[in-house]
């Protein structure tokens, strides 16, 4: 690893390769013109990520092999409660849960 923790160094090689760097190579004098003066950016929608039936959740959950509760267990919480993927793997087994 670098001298950036792991999610900044993501966070700056993806904003690195999203933006065009002909402006940048044309104030350099690298470039004759600025080729992409002249474009509009072009919008995109957020994407939503599509739900699962309960046909399909019940289908994966019978894919896991019985005695790997483990993963039975994470699907299901992620499941049931919604929470995200990042929630449901920061979760120690120390914590506790009140369950109602």
């Amino acid at each position: 690893m670098g001298i950036y923790p792991l999610p900044t160094y993501r966070w700056f090689l993806r904003s690195f390769t999203r933006q065009p760097r002909h402006g940048w190579a044309y104030r350099q004098d690298l470039l004759p013109a600025d080729p992409t003066a002249k474009l509009e950016a072009i919008p995109i929608g957020k994407r939503h990520p599509g739900l699962l039936t309960e046909k399909q959740v019940e289908a994966i959950l019978d894919a896991i092999p019985p005695q790997n509760l483990r993963n039975r267990l994470l699907l299901t919480l992620l499941y049931e409660t919604g929470m995200r993927v990042g929630e449901v793997l920061d979760l120690q087994v120390q914590q506790e849960f009140l369950l109602a």
